[in-house]
């Protein structure tokens, strides 16, 4: 991806997923303590940690998809050759795109469902809807970020750049 303003987006939401991963790490490791030396787990600690994750996964969607990361067969490309290329690569962004509308277009149904049937945590009875909120808001951000990559490969497309297929998931 060539937008630098797009791409410090997606990778400050990656960054914060990995935030996510520390402290849901820290309060497995803490309910793990608080059993095995007191026998006192921390009520709700697997209600919290269950939804943390949902959010932090889906915060590596919009840098895996800045950075080409997502997975993408480059045989084809390789067989008909440099000229081809651009073209098979917005083909590809373009069943992304696709694929990634639909992923937020389905998520936040599910969250409208959510809230307005006001699901709640097994545990300690919390509300589910914010977290699903977060990860329909990851989600609805990943479609300019796809925009973005689908507009580039259609500029590369048209004007012949592109070149040969990359050899890694790394697009600069």
């Amino acid at each position: 991806m060539r937008n630098k303003r797009v791409r410090r987006a997606a990778e400050f939401a990656g960054t914060a997923g990995a935030a996510g991963v520390v402290v849901t790490s820290l309060l497995v490791v803490a309910d793990v303590v608080m059993r095995a030396a007191f026998s006192a787990p921390i009520t709700g600690a697997t209600d919290v940690v269950i939804y943390t994750f949902a959010v932090v996964v889906a915060s590596f969607f919009p840098v895996g998809l800045a950075g080409g990361h997502n997975v993408t067969i480059r045989f084809l490309g390789k067989a008909l050759g440099s000229r081809w290329h651009p073209w098979i690569e917005l083909f590809a962004a373009s069943v992304t795109m696709i694929i990634v509308v639909l992923l937020a277009w389905e998520t936040s149904a599910f969250t409208l469902d959510a809230t307005r049937s006001r699901l709640t945590t097994l545990t300690v009875g919390l509300p589910q809807a914010p977290w699903w909120w977060m990860v329909s808001a990851v989600f609805i951000a990943c479609v300019p970020v796809q925009a973005v990559i689908l507009f580039e490969a259609a500029q590369d497309a048209i004007s012949g750049a592109g070149g040969a297929p990359r050899q890694s998931g790394h697009r600069e």
